[in-house]
């Protein structure tokens, strides 16, 4: 009687999610700008790598004697962090505008090109003939943004219109294409250039001013912890929660990490930078309580096919790569593992957000690729600190004692289904 209520509670949960929250959700997901932002950010990864590898290594040598013989070097390590990390927003004005212009079924690498110059018209500021390179780093993401859509936007009115050059059959794709992409250049760049020379409007700082207090909301406690509840809920569906929501948080999650960067370069404590939620945070949570909690108990079960299927996705799953688990269990539509699965990463989610914003554990200013094992993310994200390691820890015990109860039922009815 109690498995059955159980189940009759839990379907009535799915069938909630998936009447409210799947439809809009997979509509974002299909949404033109969305999509590009995700792919357009998911591009410049290994730039930021890179980046991340520069300032880590500037870290360790001016902060540990064991890497004292990096100090040398440790000016051209800063200045290898500054050519990458520090250029994000021009990454990003190239890398988005070319994802844009992609989906809207126009020539990408016109796109990118003409995005990419721009965005340069807009936030380049040149004194004593030096050009500055403040406005191209973090504090530019946002401009890239806009100037990257207005610029694709322009083009693909240019072209929907026949506002362009044609040029005769028989000349090479590439130069048509150019010519077809001239005239659209030419409006975006000269209203650039308006903006930015004529009517003397720093577009970079008034962005800043304008979301700096938008981005202090957001970046709290509660929404973080909101952001794993509804993301769980997702999954438990079986849509890929973290296309959809990264495609939304994706970009001022890049512009925390490249602050803090900044912040840890400038000399900054760590434990002090400016922002909490960054992407390698949301890797500390994630699926090492909602599913590296339940990978133990699977390892512990009587039933054989839960214990062979945990030995057999332990690699995976280690790198958190969790598809084997999440659809091979499954976890996605399964009654007995639906509360478990979206309380642990919660609870999950407020702890460790909360021993950052409090200063227990240093903040992440180092970008590691995804599949990154947490284990290392955390302690080469936060510079070496030990206490993100215990942090790793708490959250697989969290995840470990929210599903004893639910597991336990669960084997029960596997082990039910094996004796038949």
């Amino acid at each position: 009687m109690k498995a059955s209520k159980a189940k009759s509670f839990n379907d009535r949960i799915f069938e909630w999610v998936n009447k409210t929250l799947v439809p809009p959700f997979v509509k974002i997901s299909e949404n033109f700008f969305v999509k590009s932002v995700y792919e357009g950010f998911a591009s410049i990864i290994g730039v930021l790598m890179i980046g991340s590898i520069f300032i880590l290594l500037f870290g360790l040598a001016t902060n540990y004697k064991l890497f004292s013989f990096l100090l040398p070097i440790s000016m051209p390590l800063l200045m290898g962090f500054q050519l990458t990390m520090g250029l994000t927003g021009l990454f990003v004005a190239a890398s988005l505008s070319y994802s844009m212009a992609k989906n809207s079924k126009l020539d990408p690498h016109v796109g990118m090109l003409v995005g990419l110059a721009t965005f340069i018209m807009l936030a380049v500021t040149v004194t004593d003939g030096a050009i500055a390179i403040n406005n191209l780093g973090s504090q530019g993401i946002f401009t890239a943004m806009l100037s990257s859509l207005l610029t694709i936007m322009v083009y693909r009115f240019c072209v929907k219109n026949n506002i362009t050059i044609k040029m005769p059959e028989g000349v090479p794709p590439a130069i048509a294409n150019m010519f077809t992409g001239l005239i659209p250049a030419a409006i975006s760049m000269l209203l650039a250039w308006l903006v930015r020379q004529v009517l003397s409007v720093d577009l970079v700082l008034l962005i800043q001013g304008l979301l700096t207090p938008v981005f202090a909301a957001v970046d709290n406690i509660f929404t973080f912890t909101f952001r794993y509840f509804l993301g769980q809920l997702i999954w438990s569906t079986g849509i890929h929660a973290d296309a959809i929501i990264s495609g939304i948080t994706s970009a001022f999650m890049t512009t925390n990490i490249t602050e803090n960067a900044a912040a840890f370069a400038a000399g900054t404590p760590a434990n002090q930078l400016p922002h909490v939620w960054v992407s390698s945070l949301e890797r500390l949570v994630g699926w090492t309580t909602s599913v590296w909690g339940l990978t133990y108990w699977m390892l512990r079960s009587k039933a054989k096919n839960l214990r062979t299927l945990a030995v057999t996705a332990l690699p995976s799953t280690f790198f958190t790569i969790i598809e084997p688990i999440l659809f091979g269990l499954p976890i996605v539509f399964n009654p007995f593992l639906l509360i478990p699965f979206v309380l642990s990463a919660t609870i999950g989610a407020f702890v460790s957000y909360g021993a950052l914003s409090l200063h227990l554990v240093n903040r992440y200013f180092v970008d590691l690729p995804w599949i990154t094992p947490p284990p290392f993310s955390a302690f080469l994200g936060t510079g070496g600190d030990w206490r993100a390691l215990v942090l790793l820890v708490i959250n697989v015990v969290i995840g470990i004692l929210i599903y004893a109860p639910f597991f336990k039922a669960f084997e029960k009815f596997e082990m039910e289904k094996e004796k038949k």
